[in-house]
């Protein structure tokens, strides 16, 4: 396991939800800022982790593109330096969930 993953390892251990564990290739941007490559290490129905260069805050608005869905919506609920948890505004469907495991380029 990478540095970048020890991080988000305690959050995820508390976590019950089914998630995804692995890096995907996404595209990740604030509002009025240009997208940026991002790998997710941790995706759910309700939210995801990744890593940030720029500092974010609890409640900033940001939004995820994986290959084949279209952008999601998201809230950032955490912060720790340069990684970010953020919850969806809306729950992806579970066969969305299921079409991003099957389809993402995991790294």
């Amino acid at each position: 396991m990478s540095a970048s993953q020890d991080k988000f390892q305690g959050a995820i251990e508390r976590r019950t939800e089914n998630r995804i564990l692995g890096r995907f290739a996404a595209r990740l941007r604030q509002s009025a800022g240009k997208p940026l490559a991002v790998s997710v290490y941790d995706l759910s129905a309700r939210g995801f982790c990744t890593e940030w260069p720029h500092r974010l805050s609890v409640g900033d608005r940001v939004w995820l593109t994986l290959d084949r869905i279209e952008s999601l919506a998201a809230i950032v609920s955490w912060t720790t330096d340069f990684a970010i948890g953020c919850k969806f505004e809306r729950p992806l469907h579970p066969a969305t969930l299921n079409t991003i495991a099957d389809s993402s380029d995991r790294r």
